[in-house]
């Protein structure tokens, strides 16, 4: 009898032994297609995979960036604000001696 193969994309069958006849070259054109496709979309498929994660990478590194920013900011503002406390405890001890010397 006749023995079938699968097309292992599809699940097609075809004849084994026949891959001359026209329908069978035609079956194997619509392999050749199907594993063509197959292999474009899942290329597709890893590209947009990959720029997906760079988006989502470089948006949490702009986060983490931004965060590490406003903590030094936050840092320095108030790095800043002692430096006025110092600086006014200063001027009115400067003020207490000038009192002192009148």
């Amino acid at each position: 009898g006749r023995t079938y193969s699968h097309c292992h994309m599809c699940g097609r069958e075809r004849l084994r032994g026949e891959s001359n006849s026209a329908a069978a070259k035609e079956i194997e054109n619509y392999e050749s297609l199907h594993k063509k496709m197959t292999d474009a979309i899942g290329a597709e498929k890893t590209r947009i995979a990959a720029a997906l994660a760079e988006h989502t990478q470089s948006r949490e590194e702009k986060l983490a960036s931004a965060r590490l920013q406003s903590s030094h900011r936050r840092e320095s503002v108030e790095r800043e604000l002692e430096i006025l406390l110092i600086a006014s405890e200063k001027l009115q001890e400067v003020q207490g001696m000038e009192k002192e010397i009148e």
